[in-house]
């Protein structure tokens, strides 16, 4: 392994644990970071208290597992479904356009400023 594939393996586990970090208790969280152009990584964190034991589960927790399972299993249906979300958006508002429903709570467009 040369210097520089170290580097960004070490870049990449720091990165992932400062993720990580950051994340508050009983919730699930599905974090997709793009790579460039055409790549995204996915992660999926389950910060609750999950007891297999139990036999118990969250309806969020079924649901982050849900999106996982579709899209490892049918990530062509979820960028054409993402495409058709995009198409309905108003551009100036950011607020998707869906006739009796306001999903503007849903989605939370946040601005960190442009990378460096």
């Amino acid at each position: 392994m040369s210097d520089e594939d170290d580097f960004l393996n070490k870049m990449k586990e720091l990165n992932s644990m400062m993720e990580q970090s950051s994340l508050l208790p009983d919730r699930c969280y599905l974090i997709l970071n793009e790579i460039d152009d055409e790549n995204v990584s996915m992660s999926i964190y389950d910060t609750t208290d999950f007891d297999p034991e139990a036999n118990t589960v969250s309806a969020a927790q079924v649901m982050a597992y849900g999106i996982l399972e579709i899209m490892e299993s049918d990530l062509e249906q979820v960028l054409e479904a993402g495409m058709t979300r995009i198409s309905t958006l108003d551009i100036e508002s950011g607020i998707p356009k869906i006739e009796g429903s306001d999903l503007s709570d849903n989605i939370i467009k946040v601005d960190f400023g442009k990378k460096h």
